[in-house]
């Protein structure tokens, strides 16, 4: 479908093919559940918005200006802030879990 969407775009179509295939790792790599269940989220989140970031870097070529450009910048804005809200989420949560015992787990479980 990305060929009938963006015809004109190279650029488009092969980051919405890749979007895909990121979508079918990270999907694969969930199935496979960590000890805590908050490191799967973490895993997969992480995983989708470096993988998308990579791609998009990919598209700042000097053929790309003008909205496409525009788009891709707020594109990577937005997964830069994702990434960073999610290992700060989870800094919190470990220092949280520092002081609550019960975060992590007792020897009891």
């Amino acid at each position: 479908m990305s060929a009938v969407i963006f015809p004109d775009s190279a650029a488009i179509q092969i980051f919405c093919c890749q979007i895909i295939l990121i979508f079918y790792i990270c999907v694969q790599v969930y199935s496979w559940p960590w000890k805590a269940p908050m490191l799967n989220i973490v895993d997969f989140v992480t995983c989708l918005a470096l993988a998308i970031l990579v791609v998009l870097t990919g598209l700042y070529v000097p053929e790309v200006t003008g909205d496409t450009l525009r788009a891709v910048q707020t594109c990577s804005m937005i997964l830069l802030g994702i990434i960073f809200g999610v290992v700060g989420l989870m800094i919190l949560l470990a220092i949280a879990a520092l002081f609550h015992r019960a975060a992590i787990g007792s020897q009891q479980d």
